[in-house]
């Protein structure tokens, strides 16, 4: 019985071990799992980062291509303009020369005009007086022909080149509208631009924050998780000491146990030492002292029906229920099968324990339990035989 409790008692620190190194196991499993999750986490973060990153970088230097394509064209048109400029200027003095030269023609005009006027005054005043200068007046009249063909050429010129002059003006308008384009283009590809830096900007500063804070996270979870090997570590040795102290126990149990044992089998054999001189004692008195009592009853041939005799009084010898473990009911089954009294007990051999068990199943297991062939002996005053079938408790 100790040794059964000992190994029930060793066997279930052997499972609280097992499962604590299992659950220590599951959780390192579980741990490790969360902390792939969280690199996985953090390594997606830090794609994104990268990826923005990488978009910002290119943003940039669109940006720097659209700045050195702006100024490449601004000074463009700075060199047209520089172009353009003498241009302008000879726009310029031929303006003024226009203006110079209408102011001439106008003051010739002015004095072919005054001198037109004084010859017809001239002429009618000859009229009048009869003085009459055919010659003089062919003349005038063809310098003022002359004059008035000078003066148209002078203004077809002057036409031609105001016409120029607006063709010019009309070149630097569209000069001026292309550049006022490009500038608005320029303008509101650099706000776009812009735009789009300062939401790359936000959007990188918000995924650093965020990889500081899986950061942070992390090194909680790592701390945590020290922490928790830290105390799985503590409490696996404290089993193992619990272990090593239960099998010291169990140990010395087991010392006690063989100890106890052996004295135990060194007590039996001095008990049957003692039985046995005991027997031979008694024997040697009967034959010393009186005859031997009339003939002893038949033991087992009473279960087979063949021995009707009654059992002797209380007085004679005890009644079955002397003997441990037989109460009122198993008397009334063994006294159906013949078996009355002590003797008979005493008396039983192999074949009839195999012939009781057949009416009785659980016969053989009590009669080995409690000894009731030993005991029935002791309490009836019979000599221990040669041959005993019992067996040690």
């Amino acid at each position: 019985m100790s040794s059964l409790l000992t190994e029930i008692l060793i066997s279930l620190v052997v499972i609280a071990i097992i499962g604590g190194i299992i659950g220590w196991l599951v959780r390192g499993v579980h741990l490790g799992h969360r902390e792939l999750d969280r690199d996985q986490e953090l390594k997606h973060t830090r794609t994104e980062l990268e990826d923005a990153r990488g978009k910002v970088s290119r943003l940039e230097s669109s940006m720097k291509q659209m700045n050195q394509l702006r100024k490449t064209e601004r000074d463009s048109l700075e060199n047209r303009i520089r172009e353009l400029e003498p241009l302008f200027d000879i726009v310029e003095k031929r303006d003024a020369r226009i203006r110079e030269l209408t102011e001439q023609l106008n003051a010739a005009q002015s004095e072919r005009q005054a001198e037109l006027d004084k010859l017809q005054f001239d002429m009618s005043t000859r009229a009048l007086l009869g003085d009459d200068d055919e010659s003089e007046v062919g003349r005038l009249q063809n310098e003022l022909r002359l004059a008035n063909r000078q003066r148209e050429s002078a203004i077809n010129r002057y036409q031609n080149q105001v016409r120029q002059i607006e063709d010019l003006e009309n070149v630097v308008r569209e000069k001026d509208r292309q550049i006022d384009e490009l500038g608005e283009r320029a303008n509101a590809s650099e706000a776009a631009k812009g735009r789009e830096h300062e939401e790359l900007t936000a959007r990188v500063a918000t995924l650093e924050r965020e990889v500081e804070e899986r950061n942070e996270q992390l090194a909680l979870l790592e701390n945590k998780k020290q922490y928790e090997i830290s105390l799985l570590e503590a409490r696996a040795g404290k089993a193992e000491q619990q272990a090593d102290e239960l099998r010291e126990r169990a140990r010395q149990v087991e010392e006690v146990r063989n100890e106890f044992l052996s004295r135990e089998n060194e007590l039996r054999q001095q008990l049957s030492d003692l039985r046995a001189e005991l027997s031979e004692k008694e024997a040697a008195l009967a034959r010393v002292a009186e005859p031997p009592r009339g003939p002893r009853p038949a033991p087992i041939r009473a279960v087979a029906g063949t021995d009707t005799r009654e059992s002797p009084t209380a007085d004679e010898t005890p009644g079955l229920q002397s003997l441990k473990g037989i109460g009122q009911a198993t008397e009334d089954k063994l006294n159906s099968l013949g078996i009355n009294n002590l003797e008979q007990i005493a008396a039983l051999e192999d074949d009839d324990i195999r012939r009781i068990s057949e009416a009785m199943p659980s016969f053989e297991s009590q009669l080995k339990r409690y000894d009731w062939i030993a005991n029935a002996r002791r309490l009836t005053g019979e000599p221990t035989p040669s041959r005993v079938n019992r067996q040690s408790s």
